[in-house]
């Protein structure tokens, strides 16, 4: 039943990567853009924590961790560089 639950989660999850992918595409500012990157890698860490409970792979946690951790630095260093640029 929890596999069940899980792969639905997954597919559910890959539909919005495909949205955010379009977003991503159509934004039509950089900021738009950042926004987006930030919520196509906490959606990917999702999908890996999830592949890691349903495989069992603890080590998928991890890397949807680290994914989260450089994500949301990268996501400032964005920001900042943006906000230098419109000074």
């Amino acid at each position: 039943m929890m596999s069940i639950v899980l792969a639905a989660s997954l597919v559910l999850l890959g539909f919005a990567l495909i949205l955010t992918l379009v977003r991503f595409a159509r934004g039509p500012y950089l900021v738009d853009r950042i926004a987006v990157f930030e919520l196509f890698m906490v959606t990917l860490a999702a999908a890996l924590m999830i592949l890691g409970l349903l495989y069992d792979m603890f080590v998928l946690v991890e890397i949807a961790g680290f994914t989260v951790v450089v994500s949301f630095f990268g996501t400032v260093a964005l920001a900042s560089f943006v906000n230098e640029e419109k000074s």
